[in-house]
This record gives C-alpha cells, structure tokens and sequence, in this order.
C-alpha cells in the first residue's frame, strides 16, 4: 500500500479495535471478514488488503497507544492524533493509559502537555498511574505525579496504585519507592483487606519490605481472613521475609 492510502486505512481500522488496543493478526482480519461486509465500517475489500499485508509479512498490526510497528515502512498514525487526547476504547482505556503501560515518557509528557486528563478512570477504576506501574518505570510515574496524579486513588476493587506496584514485585520497586516519596499511603486497605506490604510478601517480594516499614506500614494489621503479613509470609512459605517481619516487629517494640 502506499502511504496515503495506508494511513487512512490504519485509521479506519482504529475505528473497529478502539485507539487504546489494537493487536490484530492476519486470522483476526480473517474473522472480521466473516462478519460480513455490512457490519464493518469500512470496506472487506480495505480489510482484504490489510490482511496480505499481514499475511505477506507474517507481523502483526500491532498497537498499545504508543509503540508501532512498520509495514512496508509505513508508520501507524498515533490513537491520540486520530481521536483526540480525550479518546476511549471499549475498556475506557485512553491514549495516556496505554503510554503509561508502556512506560514512553515521551508520549505522557506530549499527551499531558495536550490536555489530556491524568485522572479519567477506565471500566475497572484505574488511572494513568496506575498503568504506569506495570511498565516498571519511575520517570512515567513521576510525570504522572507532577502532573496532578492522585497517589492514594483506589480502582474499583480498592487498590491503590502503590498496592499495584508491590504487587509486580522486583518490576515494580522503582514505582513503589517514588510513590512512597510522593507520600502513598503505606497502611491502605483493599477490599480483601490487604495492604501494599501484604501484597508484596505474597509475591515474595523481600526487596521493597525496607522501604514499606520505613515508611510506616503497620505490621499489625490484619486482611479480611485475619492473617498479618507476617502470617502470610509464613503461610507461602517466605521464610526469610517472615523473619524480616518479625525482627522489624521486635525492632518497633523496643523502640
């Protein structure tokens, strides 16, 4: 295809997978067409072109708001330019909340600089800060933070974006250490009643411990089952991090 015509077929395509999330194979065009032509918003005959690309190449049109990859040299527009910084895709997802997931500082400085809206939550309640913590990147959620981010929202199960981080355990130090600083409260509770600590000695995460209790998180309190954290660590079978707790524990009470 040539450029020209290529772009615009990127953005009609844009239209049918939504601008947050676009990962479609030469199979999925194969299953958009079998939908029949009048379902589609653009015609079988773009999807069929589409698909050789595909096919011909053996890659795949994929799309995460910010990273692209290259078909005949042809460059996918960006989501944010197609649809505006305000966009959302059937998730409730925005171009923002997939920079951040990529961790492209480049990208979130742009899009904020643009407007768009640090605090648009999607269907389960999360921010662009939260999905920063998946990329693992301390400037994406630094940005976010010096943006107006709020640290201690909570999603709709009650995590905060801290619990999020302690839970990627060693990929997410780098966000739960900056959203410590940023003042995170260490001591909230999800739904479950877990806290960040106890999110962090589920997954065996012994490394970012020191700075939770540094940060005052309460090793005391209990989850929704009655279990601390150092229960928990004892009930996975963490060893060293139930012994870290417990000499944290004797360490408060003789202070």
């Amino acid at each position: 295809m040539k450029a020209k015509q290529y772009t615009a077929t990127a953005q009609q395509v844009f239209r049918i997978f939504g601008p947050g999330d676009l990962y479609a194979t030469a199979s999925d065009i194969d299953e958009a067409l079998r939908m029949g032509g009048k379902m589609l918003p653009i015609h079988p005959q773009q999807y069929r072109a589409l698909r050789r690309e595909l096919a011909t190449s053996g890659s795949t049109l994929w799309y995460h708001g910010v990273d692209a990859t290259y078909i005949d040299t042809v460059r996918m527009p960006s989501p944010a330019k197609v649809f505006g910084t305000s966009a959302v895709d059937e998730n409730g997802h925005t171009p923002l909340m997939c920079a951040a997931r990529n961790g492209d500082l480049a990208e979130i400085s742009a899009l904020i600089k643009a407007g768009a809206d640090v605090h648009t939550r999607d269907k389960d309640g999360w921010t662009a800060l939260f999905w920063s913590t998946l990329s693992g990147c301390k400037k994406t959620v630094s940005a976010l933070i010096d943006a107006g981010a709020c640290v201690n929202a909570v999603d709709d199960e009650g995590w905060t974006a801290l619990m999020h981080a302690t839970y990627e355990g060693r990929d997410g130090i780098g966000a739960a250490t900056t959203l410590l600083h940023a003042g995170a409260n260490v001591n909230a509770q999800n739904k479950a009643g877990r806290t960040a600590l106890m999110l962090a000695v589920l997954v065996g995460c012994a490394e970012v411990i020191p700075a939770l209790i540094q940060a005052g998180a309460d090793l005391a309190l209990k989850n929704k089952s009655g279990s601390t954290a150092e229960a928990i660590a004892t009930e996975c079978g963490h060893s060293k991090i139930a012994k870290m707790l417990r000499t944290a524990k004797t360490s408060a009470e003789k202070a």
